[in-house]
C-alpha cells in the first residue's frame, strides 16, 4: 500500500512539473527557447553516443543558405531539427499553403507557413546539397508543450511535429524503425561532409 501512494505522488509530482515546465517554455524569449532546445539536442545526442551538430548553416549551388537549427546522426537516420516558439493552437490541412495559429498569448489568429512543406524543402536542400538521396532524413519541427496542432490529412511519415519533452521517445522510435535507411559508417561519412561544409555563421 506505501509503494502505491508513493508511485502515485510521484506521478503527481512529474505531472506537476511538465505543467510547470511547459508554462516556462512559454513564457522565455524564442532565442532562449531555441538555446533550451540545442541544450536538450545535444544532451540526447550525447547519452546515446550520437552525432551531432549545432546551428548549422549550408550553401547551395545557388549560392543561397540553408539554415539547420540542430542535426543528429542517428545510427538509422538523420534528423533535420528546427525549433520554433508557438503558444497556442494549429489548425489546417496538409495539403494548404498555410495554417492558421491562434496565439494564446496575444489573442488573435495569423497565418504560418506549412510546416510539413518547409520540411519537405529542407530535406531537399540538404540532400541535394550532399548528393544523396532524401529517404534516410528525417525533419523534426521542435515546438513547446503547449502549442496543439489540429492537422487534416496528415502523412506522419513525412515530417515530425514533437513537442518539446516528447523529442526522446520520438528519436528512440524512429530509430526502431524497419526501413531503408544509411547505415552507420555512410552516416558518419554524412557527418563529416556537413561538418566540412557547414559556414558556422549566419548573416
Amino acid at each position: 500500500m506505501i509503494c502505491f501512494y508513493f508511485l502515485v505522488l510521484l506521478l503527481i509530482l512529474v505531472v506537476m512539473f511538465a505543467i510547470i515546465f511547459a508554462i516556462f517554455l512559454s513564457k522565455i524569449s524564442p532565442e532562449k527557447y531555441s538555446k533550451f532546445c540545442a541544450k536538450k539536442v545535444r544532451n540526447l545526442a550525447r547519452k546515446k553516443s550520437l552525432l551531432y551538430l549545432d546551428d548549422v548553416n549550408l550553401v547551395n549551388f545557388d549560392k543561397e543558405h540553408i539554415y539547420v537549427d540542430q542535426i543528429i546522426f542517428g545510427k538509422k537516420y538523420i534528423y533535420l531539427v528546427t525549433d520554433i516558439k508557438l503558444n497556442g493552437f494549429v489548425s489546417g490541412d496538409a495539403c494548404d499553403n498555410s495554417w492558421i495559429y491562434y496565439n494564446r498569448k496575444e489573442k488573435k489568429h495569423k497565418y504560418i507557413a506549412n510546416l510539413n512543406e518547409l520540411a519537405k524543402d529542407n530535406i531537399k536542400e540538404v540532400s541535394t546539397l550532399l548528393g544523396v538521396d532524401s529517404a534516410p532524413f528525417v525533419s523534426i519541427c521542435l515546438i513547446s508543450n503547449n502549442c496543439d496542432f489540429k492537422i487534416k490529412n496528415q502523412n506522419r511519415n513525412e515530417s515530425h511535429i514533437v513537442h518539446f519533452l516528447s523529442l526522446k521517445r520520438k528519436i528512440r522510435h524512429l530509430e526502431k524503425s524497419k526501413i531503408n535507411s544509411l547505415d552507420e559508417e555512410q552516416i558518419y561519412e554524412e557527418y563529416k561532409r556537413v561538418k566540412e561544409t557547414n559556414v558556422q555563421e549566419r548573416n
